[in-house]
């Protein structure tokens, strides 16, 4: 049997019985059964006030990605938000991020070449 699965029968029968008695009867230490009662927030919901605040954000600037638009929040907004939330947001609630591929740059010979014409020599005079 699971913790998760011990810690549903504890509390179904903790109030009736006592809690000393559920946890001893299913070999459950006292420490495991309280940590797993604490209610975790989910991520979204966690940062569910940043939500329409992001949408204008992208909607606005739609070229921005995350380090701008945590940029943006901090300056405007006044919120400090790390970027790495910001980026996890954005992916959670499906904002858009545009990335830009940089152009690559040629090497010398290319551009020797092309500056110097077709035929010419690349190395003379």
């Amino acid at each position: 049997m699971t913790t998760a699965q011990k810690v549903a029968l504890v509390g179904l029968v903790w109030q009736t019985r006592g809690l000393n008695p559920a946890l001893a009867a299913l070999d459950l230490p006292k420490a495991k059964w309280y940590y797993r009662q604490q209610q975790k927030v989910s991520y979204a919901e966690k940062y569910r006030y940043l939500q329409a605040t992001l949408e204008s954000v992208a909607r606005q600037h739609p070229e921005y990605g995350y380090r701008r638009t945590t940029e943006e929040l901090r300056d405007t907004y006044g919120l400090a938000i790390n970027h790495k939330v910001v980026q996890r947001l954005h992916q959670l609630w499906g904002l858009p991020l545009l990335r830009r591929t940089q152009a690559r740059r040629s090497d010398l010979l290319v551009r020797q070449r092309l500056y110097r014409g077709r035929g010419g020599a690349i190395m003379g005079g």
